[in-house]
């Protein structure tokens, strides 16, 4: 087994596991909680928790813009926050991406924004507050999941529920389905959003470390959209 835990393909070939113990499609155990914060400025709330990695994300809205100059006449405007709590990193940092919330609030933003039915609230805001508390891989579709939960337990108004998951490809023609931490350090991982409901996505992102051929990235969106599916059931 490789000594920071990422894949090893003469691990899994021996005794047909991953250092986790998983299969190769099996993701970590997968919690959901609804309804966890209610106050005068939390309209839905959600935490998940998946294997260490844990988000909690809050919904603020339908509400007024605090200035009429943000306002769309035809529809809402919908507004991520996110940040990370200090202790959030398992393992050793990599550095590839900051830990300052930015990439995060832009991947959830993207990701609900095409499911939100924005020309439903014209005029309004729409906020969400995303945290991780932990991150051991796979915090991205962890809080995309997460605050659409919010979105959900605060009733509004969407196209469908937004499922996502992540795939990684540590080695070439291997393929792991919701690779932790370590697992992802090396090779390339894709994080997908979609709408289960149509198996229609609605955003991806691929990082990592080597260029990949059209037909091993159109492989890698197949198992993240089926894997997304299976979260969304």
């Amino acid at each position: 087994m490789a000594q920071d835990g990422a894949f090893d393909e003469d691990w899994f070939e021996l005794f047909g596991a991953r250092g986790d113990g998983r299969g190769l499609d099996e993701p970590r155990r997968l919690a959901v909680q609804l309804g966890t914060a209610r106050s005068r400025h939390v309209d839905g709330s959600c935490d998940v928790a998946q294997g260490l990695t844990r988000v909690s994300a809050h919904a603020q809205g339908p509400r007024e813009h605090e200035r009429r100059s943000d306002e769309k006449h035809d529809r809402c405007v919908l507004e991520v926050a996110a940040t990370y709590a200090p202790f959030a990193s398992v393992g050793a940092r990599t550095g590839a991406r900051r830990q300052d919330g930015r990439d995060l609030e832009n991947a959830v933003r993207n990701a609900l924004a095409p499911a939100l039915m924005a020309e439903r609230y014209p005029r309004a805001l729409i906020k969400i507050h995303v945290l991780v508390t932990c991150d051991d891989g796979g915090a991205t579709s962890a809080a995309i999941n997460a605050a659409g939960l919010a979105l959900v337990d605060a009733g509004i108004f969407l196209r469908g529920v937004v499922a996502a998951a992540r795939v990684g490809a540590p080695v070439a023609a291997t393929t792991l389905v919701d690779p932790n931490r370590a697992e992802a350090r090396h090779g390339v991982a894709l994080d997908l959003a979609c709408l289960p409901c149509f198996g229609e996505v609605l955003w991806t992102d691929l990082t990592g470390e080597r260029p990949l051929q059209p037909d091993a990235y159109d492989s890698l969106i197949a198992r993240a959209l089926d894997a997304a599916a299976k979260v969304g059931e």
